[in-house]
């Protein structure tokens, strides 16, 4: 895999990190609330992928798209209340 773009970034506190606006402009898909997935090829590597990036050529089928993440905001968990409810709160309080 060829190199494009570097930077480096700190990792924030409760591990978030910020991908710089350079590298979001370079790569178009990196926009807010954009789905991706993060994997780890080996011990000094960390990918961010985006698994619903289509070329221009292709469609996504946004119907679909969203009556998952509906089912994903749906689920309960142990305590009452949807998932979605608890994430939202869960960051109001930092």
């Amino acid at each position: 895999m060829a190199q494009i773009f570097q930077r480096n970034i700190i990792i924030r506190e409760r591990g978030q990190l910020t991908i710089p606006k350079k590298i979001r402009e370079k790569l178009g898909w990196t926009k807010e609330n954009f789905i991706i997935t993060i994997s780890i090829p080996d011990e000094k590597s960390l990918l961010i992928t985006s698994p619903q990036y289509n070329s221009p050529s292709e469609t996504v089928d946004w119907d679909n798209l969203w009556k998952k993440l509906e089912k994903v905001r749906s689920f309960n968990g142990k305590q009452k209340g949807s998932l979605s409810d608890f994430i939202i709160k869960d960051r109001e309080r930092h």
